[in-house]
């Protein structure tokens, strides 16, 4: 569908075809059919909804700074009713809001968000003044736990965003044990985020439900895994990032974007993780006694490995099944597998054979990314395997006793290899679009 400054230059260059007799008036109507009026409009959906988050926020702390301007000269009752003013406040816009523009997105974004802020500061004054909880990662959860039914009342995507927030902040202030509660909370956002999946018309909310899943879920990760053993967490850690580049391929924007913001993510993710892999890290082999842990909590964050692990072997079974194949698909399902065997290394004697293997699966992935990208013209991966195999080159050589010269010679080389590639898709590119 065309956009609307596309539907505007039509129109002017329409007016002034008829004009010059180029086309008559009824073919330039015809071709004005082709796009409906509605599709000039242009879409503000991402200025709707960064607008109503700034004045929110805005308006919100205005409101918190005013109430405590004086707060210490007001009676305990006044700073009980001007504890419950924000939610008085912040209910009548919902509840307006929700009788009368719930069709209008600038509303419920602002609303929804304005509501969030509102609860927190009740919550927030009240305890100040009577001291209902003990500390401040009882305030984190109560929060959240009570807000959470506003990202599904208006289905709002600036209230999952703050309810994902306090999540991550409290997970990663309470105790290791509380923190496995992490998984359950985070439950009540999912249904949210898959409702809006796979809605075609709306590419702003996707983009910022994918980048907010994925960020809580990694800070959930990494503040609840803890009680695992270093080599099992990493090979979790591959595994969900398998499960994030797969699952961007099931979204909408798959035929829309070039890449989904969970693709881009698990992109991101095993680069660092390939690299990590590189250095002397301090694991160890996998074995059937990390699977027989004593410890409640290493039993609790096995359940969600287990899950993980259910989630990519059925992703293997569609794999199979596919008729078409995809080579960064196949190479993520991959993953997993190259960093168990990367772990189990580690129960050689020689020392440095995890550094050399680390290596070899870092170049082995970027060879992969660099004939994904030669193949389909694509300067994106061909810079991404490129990027990987300079930054394995540099931590090896850094580490290797080489002379300075040397050193100085491998990196002009593969420098130049690196803008050779570069130089040779830009002309493939212009080639192509010289012959179409």
């Amino acid at each position: 569908m065309a956009n609307f400054n596309q539907l505007k230059w039509l129109e002017e260059q329409l007016t002034v075809w008829v004009d010059e007799d180029l086309i008559s008036s009824d073919q330039a109507q015809k071709i004005k059919a082709q796009y409906p009026k509605k599709s000039a409009e242009p879409n503000y959906n991402l200025a709707y909804i960064i607008l109503g988050s700034v004045a929110t926020l805005l308006v919100g702390s205005g409101i918190i700074l005013i109430f405590a301007y004086q707060w210490e000269q007001i009676s305990d009752f006044g700073k009980a009713l001007l504890s419950i003013g924000p939610l008085v406040l912040g209910l009548l816009v919902y509840v307006f809001t929700f009788l009368r523009k719930r069709q209008e997105l600038a509303w419920t974004e602002s609303a929804s968000g304005f509501m969030m802020l509102m609860i927190a500061a009740s919550i927030g004054l009240y305890t100040q003044t009577f001291t209902v909880f003990p500390n401040e990662e009882n305030f984190w959860l109560c929060w959240i736990l009570v807000a959470a039914p506003l990202m599904y009342l208006l289905n709002s995507t600036m209230a999952s965003i703050l309810f994902c927030f306090g999540l991550t902040v409290w997970t990663v202030s309470v105790p290791d044990q509380q923190a496995l509660y992490f998984w359950l909370i985070f439950l009540l956002f999912i249904p949210h985020f898959w409702w809006n999946l796979n809605k075609k018309k709306a590419i702003v909310r996707q983009n910022l439900l994918e980048w907010t899943f994925a960020i809580t879920f990694t800070f959930g990760w990494f503040a609840t895994m803890k009680a695992l053993p270093d080599g099992v967490n990493y090979f979790g850690t591959a595994l969900w990032l398998c499960l994030f580049y797969l699952l961007g391929q099931r979204t909408a924007l798959r035929k829309l974007v070039f890449l989904r913001p969970l693709q881009l993510y698990a992109i991101g993710g095993s680069f660092i993780l390939l690299l990590t892999a590189s250095f002397e890290l301090d694991l160890q082999a996998i074995s059937s006694a990390d699977w027989s842990l004593a410890s409640g909590a290493a039993k609790s964050n096995f359940l969600v490995l287990i899950l993980l692990l259910s989630a990519w072997a059925w992703q293997w079974w569609v794999f199979i099944r596919q008729s078409e194949k995809e080579d960064l698909q196949g190479l993520f399902l991959v993953l997993p597998l190259l960093i168990f065997a990367y772990l189990q290394v580690y129960s050689f004697e020689n020392t440095t054979a995890p550094l050399l293997f680390g290596s070899l699966i870092g170049l082995v992935v970027s060879a992969l990314y660099l004939k994904k990208g030669i193949s389909e013209d694509s300067l994106f991966y061909i810079n991404i395997g490129m990027l990987l195999v300079l930054s394995l080159a540099c931590i090896r050589f850094f580490n290797a006793d080489w002379s300075m010269f040397w050193k100085g010679m491998t990196f002009i080389f593969l420098g130049l290899v690196f803008l050779s590639v570069n130089v040779y898709l830009a002309r493939r590119q212009k080639a192509a679009a010289n012959t179409g």
